[in-house]
């Protein structure tokens, strides 16, 4: 059961954000320059985000109330456990794939 954290110290804030080409640049590498069409993408996309926030309906905390009978647990009652690190050791040892039968398979579908 792992948790990863963005620590916000790390974070870049672009103000204006940045714009992309994400058909000729999906990886985000080259922001487009400035220009009519990036000032157009600009405002409509503040525009949608201000509608979203407005359409966004206050709900109690969702984070922190859950029920810890129903967290997963393998060493009850203290549900202090390592899962992760002892299925790295098991698949080490064992092989992925079963050659042979994936032979005897392919040879059947082959057929």
């Amino acid at each position: 059961y792992v948790s990863q954290t963005c620590p916000d110290e790390q974070l870049i804030m672009h103000n204006p954000p940045l714009i992309f080409d994400l058909v000729k640049d999906p990886y985000e590498r080259f922001a487009l320059e400035e220009s009519e069409y990036v000032l157009e993408m600009r405002a409509l996309g503040a525009q949608v985000l201000k509608e979203h926030r407005e359409s966004l309906i206050p709900v109690p905390n969702q984070l922190g109330r859950f029920n810890k009978q129903l967290t997963p647990c393998c060493n009850p009652p203290s549900c202090q456990c390592d899962r992760i690190s002892h299925r790295r050791s098991e698949s080490a040892r064992k092989p992925i794939f079963d050659r042979e039968q994936i032979s005897s398979e392919f040879m059947e579908v082959s057929l």
